[in-house]
């Protein structure tokens, strides 16, 4: 890890370091993998026109929100599951994003306790939510992550039924692994791996209160996540919790402004990172009419980002910060803590690159929709209101 990585490069490492089944857990897609592959492409056709001769009016980088400060504009996004590249993947990761001072977002479906996670980062972390079928292990966690003191509840809303991962299914992802002759051998390639996942046993998922016995990954996330999500539901834990409340998997600029209207303090721009809904539009194509309803709410993105540049993407198109996903966990399947890290830090300076190279906060730096010209005003998700925010060098939102 002593050279430049990038994504790709850790990816590659990643595939070595793990057996099949478990690099496809983090790699894989719902269906054709199509929705996967466009969130990739639209960052890499979209094009930034720059304004080099813009005077960038700070050097800082740094974002407050929702009453914490941040070192940069990014995050970590939730991924549950973890424990299927490393046994202290989840732990390892939130120490990263505390060393960093970036935000860090734990999935329910985490395989490590919020209090654990809490404890070994020294700060809580934001909490990702699904909806269970029965509510009390809803409102249960959201009360553990209220006593913890996380500064964030996100409710991730794409995910009323699982999407059909079909590298999963084809590896019989389960819980506890159901051992075949293929990944037995798979596992046996991989020994380090293989002491590791023994020493630690089965994969649980402590945040969602499941029965013991084996259970399909399939079947436990139907439990966790075939609960109705409706209008009430945000409501009700608008009212129940005290802190800033953000909806996940918004595409569609009517249901940013509706949650504006009950509260809410924001939403995150995703399509799941193409593993649930394979016909989904990249997750880039809907972040300007997302902000454009959302008013002075709160917007962020997730699903496609790999890079610094792509971050600055995000923020011209009208996010106010990006969230990586896939790339943290090919890093840490790399290297551990060390390689989550080293990439933070490779993000941020990426980053700050592209926007003193572009002159992110000038009118004129602006990005551009495939086939558009350096001249149109318009951008990826179309055109930003009159008044609207673009990117800054700093972020103030405070819950």
């Amino acid at each position: 890890m002593d050279t430049v990585q990038d994504c790709e490069q850790l990816r590659r490492q990643a595939r070595r370091r793990l057996p099949r089944f478990a690099f496809d857990f983090i790699d894989g897609g719902a269906g054709r993998e199509a929705a996967m592959e466009r969130n990739v492409r639209a960052f890499a056709a979209a094009e930034i026109v720059p304004d080099p001769l813009h005077a960038m009016r700070t050097d800082d980088i740094g974002c407050d929100l929702f009453g914490q400060h941040y070192a940069a504009p990014f995050g970590i996004a939730p991924m549950g599951g973890l424990g299927l590249l490393g046994t202290d993947a989840d732990l390892a990761i939130a120490r990263a994003a505390a060393a960093c001072e970036l935000p860090y977002v734990l999935s329910a479906a985490a395989n490590t306790a919020l209090e654990v996670v809490a404890e070994a980062a020294q700060r809580a972390p934001w909490m990702q939510l699904y909806c269970p079928q029965e509510r009390a292990p809803l409102l249960a966690l959201v009360d553990r992550a209220r006593v913890i003191g996380c500064p964030v509840l996100m409710l991730t809303i794409d995910m009323p039924a699982v999407g059909k991962r079909l590298r999963d299914l084809r590896n019989g992802a389960s819980v506890p692994f159901r051992w075949t002759w293929k990944t037995l051998g798979s596992a046996a390639s991989h020994p380090r791996w293989s002491l590791g996942q023994l020493r630690n046993g089965p994969l649980r998922f402590p945040n969602l209160q499941t029965d013991e016995g084996e259970t399909d990954i399939a079947q436990l996330m139907a439990r966790q996540t075939g609960g109705r999500i409706d209008w009430d539901l945000i409501a009700a834990l608008r009212d129940r919790w005290p802190g800033a409340l953000v909806l996940k998997g918004v595409q569609c600029a009517a249901l940013a402004a509706r949650a504006g209207q009950l509260g809410c303090d924001g939403v995150i721009v995703s399509n799941h990172g193409g593993r649930q809904l394979d016909g989904a539009p990249a997750a880039l194509r809907s972040v300007g009419e997302v902000a454009a309803a959302a008013g002075k709410g709160f917007v962020a993105m997730d699903s496609g980002l790999r890079n610094g540049e792509d971050l600055l993407k995000a923020r011209l198109a009208g996010a106010r910060l990006g969230f990586f996903g896939r790339p943290v966990a090919y890093a840490y399947a790399a290297g551990g803590e060390a390689a989550v890290t080293a990439l933070l830090h490779d993000i941020k300076e990426e980053y700050v690159c592209a926007r003193l190279q572009a002159g992110e906060g000038s009118p004129h730096t602006r990005i551009l929709a495939p086939g558009a010209n350096p001249g149109d005003s318009v951008g990826y998700g179309g055109h930003l209101p009159a008044g609207h925010e673009r990117a800054t060098a700093s972020v103030v939102v405070q819950a």
